[in-house]
């Protein structure tokens, strides 16, 4: 009877020795399923936090290089701008300029022309005038002859003689005009042609 007892007590001993334990064992997986849940929680968090850390990062350096970009453009745009605006100004300035030369030369043309057309009404005077030269020897001439009794070419030698010294002063004095006039025209068409 006492063996049976203690075989029963042994027995339920040990029954509730594998009830506790098992029970200890569920509670210590129950403590390690906790424990990874919160590990892989905090994990997760951090990773959010280092997620958003680095689009934050992200989000300002594209902004940096974007306002970097734009800088770098708007001072490009304008240093063409002033290179456009200078070479205007000096297409400009070379236009005003050749407008003056132009109109520099057009003048000096137009004087030119004149001095052409004075120097052809001279030239007609001269002929003019030697053609009156002409009739008054011819008519003296014949004076001398009638009045003198001379030859005609005795009449036509002192006539000529007479009227020799008064020719020559009239025609180096009409030449030299006209010659001062052809050379100041020489000296204007050569720098109208120069300037150009």
């Amino acid at each position: 009877m006492d063996i049976w007892v203690a075989v029963a007590v042994a027995v339920g001993m040990a029954l509730v020795g594998l009830i506790v334990g098992r029970a200890m064992e569920q509670g210590r997986q129950h403590r390690l399923k906790q424990g990874a849940g919160e590990e892989a929680k905090r994990i997760v968090r951090e990773a959010e936090r280092d997620i958003e850390a680095r689009r934050k990062e992200a989000e300002l350096e594209i902004k940096a290089r974007t306002l970097q970009a734009r800088t770098e453009f708007e001072q490009e745009s304008r240093g063409r701008r002033e290179e456009i605006q200078n070479f205007e100004k000096r297409l400009n300035q070379r236009e005003e300029i050749l407008d003056r030369k132009l109109e520099v030369m057009d003048r000096r043309e137009r004087e030119m022309a004149g001095r052409e057309q004075e120097l052809r009404a001279r030239d007609q005077a001269v002929s003019k005038q030697e053609a009156h030269w002409t009739t008054l020897v011819e008519e003296a001439q014949r004076k001398l002859e009638r009045v003198a009794g001379l030859t005609a070419e005795e009449a036509k030698a002192q006539l000529m003689q007479a009227l020799e010294e008064e020719a020559k002063l009239h025609a180096v004095a009409h030449i030299k005009r006209i010659e001062d006039v052809a050379n100041e025209t020489g000296e204007e068409r050569a720098k109208a042609i120069i300037g150009r």
